[in-house]
């Protein structure tokens, strides 16, 4: 659940315990390096240490400050799936595809975020 224009939680003057963001292991867009990293692999690496991603900052890192919902893997992408090329991107409302998102995501809407379960942020 990536697209936010926000660069930090904190310094963008939002409280941290109300926004959270999710992104699945297996979701290639949420991994995806930034823009300018398409000139090189030293770009690549060195924009990967500043945690910004093809969208802007990763709303999963430790820098933007969100909570990270749960949101498990998600299904394999391309063929290891049998489910198109990225399933697991298009699967966070998707409680066959990925119920632990699903779970989270309406604990959260219900005001109960002091029940969802958590990930390690980036």
């Amino acid at each position: 659940m990536e697209g936010i224009k926000a660069t930090n939680m904190h310094k963008d003057q939002c409280r941290q315990a109300s926004h959270f963001s999710a992104s699945a292991g297996n979701d290639p867009v949420s991994w995806l390096p930034g823009k300018e990293s398409l000139l090189g692999p030293v770009q690549a690496v060195d924009s990967y240490m500043d945690e910004q991603c093809w969208f802007g900052q990763d709303p999963v890192s430790r820098e933007f400050g969100a909570v990270r919902i749960g949101s498990g893997d998600g299904p394999l992408p391309l063929y290891l799936s049998d489910e198109g090329p990225t399933p697991a991107h298009s699967g966070y409302f998707d409680p066959d595809r990925n119920p632990s998102a699903v779970n989270n995501i309406a604990k959260t809407v219900a005001g109960r975020s002091d029940i969802v379960t958590t990930e390690e942020l980036r």
